[in-house]
């Protein structure tokens, strides 16, 4: 087994999927598994049964996926950090590649495959394809499969994830390494991520909606300004070309699909209006 400088950060509830997740990790590297939101026990059971893990509880009521990075990534003993699901495999000798991008760049982006076994399913592996690899000049670097240098935070704007966030902080920490021009690189390895439901996804969008208005609140943008931007640029006339882009690369349903998805995005974010 090879011994690798690197640490694994891998936040978890009650996702029993971490067990592949972690008999994945053929490499000698430190794991860092944040357990939050009353974990089950037999996740609990899963972590404790594997010597390599570092586990940490937060018994914080309400401890959000950005509070459980930041404490991970704190916790961490080694530079070299990698962010990864607890539904998410990494193929043999990707954990190596990472590693040694980064001794040549601070920012690394393995590219994510969502594995699908329904119709449903392959729906949001699509979508999930295209934010990931196609919207934004595929400049996006979304968890999981990110990697860092830990001193990218002092230029990064002081932080990793935003707290307030608690979904969507990736996006917030991928804007932010655009903002202040880190280079970057994605690497041809890819993160195995497991099949995800419809049912599951949508909800992810909720509370990623949810998110973004918090940071948009932050910034002081006017809700009915970003209102407008999201359901009638966005959504009505396509303002950024993702239902052009989705079209192009898988046709009708998946573009149907997507818009349903950016629905349930919006929808957070008008929720989201009453928790600031």
């Amino acid at each position: 087994m090879k011994t690798i400088p690197i640490s694994i950060i891998i936040p978890v509830s009650k996702d029993i999927k971490i067990k592949e997740c972690l008999n994945s990790i053929r490499d000698d590297s430190e794991v860092v598994v944040v357990l939050n939101n009353n974990p089950s026990e037999e996740v609990i059971n899963i972590v404790r049964n594997d010597k390599r893990c570092i586990a940490i509880f937060l018994n914080t009521v309400g401890c959000n996926l950005s509070q459980a990075l930041n404490i991970g990534v704190q916790k961490a003993k080694n530079e070299k950090i990698i962010i990864m699901n607890s539904d998410c495999i990494f193929p043999e000798g990707i954990i190596s590649e990472i590693n040694n991008s980064l001794d040549n760049v601070d920012v690394v982006k393995a590219r994510v495959l969502l594995l699908h076994n329904t119709f449903s399913e392959s729906l949001v592996a699509k979508v999930r394809y295209l934010y990931n690899h196609i919207f934004n000049n595929q400049k996006n670097i979304f968890c999981p499969g990110v990697a860092f240098n830990k001193k990218i935070v002092s230029r990064v704007g002081g932080y990793l994830f935003d707290e307030d966030m608690g979904w969507g902080e990736d996006a917030d920490l991928s804007r932010r390494i655009h903002k202040f021009k880190l280079p970057y690189i994605f690497i041809k390895g890819e993160i195995i991520h497991l099949p995800e439901s419809i049912f599951h996804d949508l909800k992810t969008a909720m509370k990623i909606g949810i998110g973004k208005r918090i940071r948009d609140y932050k910034d002081n943008l006017l809700f009915k300004t970003s209102v407008k931007n999201l359901f009638f640029y966005d959504i009505i006339f396509d303002r950024k070309e993702h239902c052009k882009l989705s079209l192009k690369h898988y046709g009708l349903i998946v573009t149907m699909y997507l818009i349903i998805w950016k629905i349930f995005y919006f929808f957070g974010y008008i929720y989201a209006i009453n928790l600031k």
